[in-house]
């Protein structure tokens, strides 16, 4: 998504939060900066400080449930209560 955006001239900047212990904020900040996408990465407790920066919110999920529910690391929901209010 981020890779067809960037793809099609649209100037952003993603924020991604540490994801640990897999430490995928570091994949996906390795990701953009070969796009030449800026990328920064905060603490899982700065989303709240920082949502009023956001236009939208991308989750990753490990998988999809038949109702329409999503798996995912803790976070996420967190993440999700978040930008409803914003």
């Amino acid at each position: 998504m981020i890779k067809s955006v960037s793809e099609r001239g649209l100037r952003i900047k993603v924020i991604t939060t540490e994801g640990m212990p897999s430490r995928t904020s570091a994949i996906v900040q390795e990701q953009c900066e070969a796009l030449g996408i800026e990328c920064q990465v905060i603490y899982d407790t700065a989303v709240a400080i920082s949502m009023p920066m956001v236009d939208c919110v991308m989750v990753g999920c490990e998988a999809v449930l038949a109702n329409g529910g999503i798996v995912n690391k803790v976070g996420t929901y967190g993440i999700s209560l978040i930008a409803s209010h914003f």
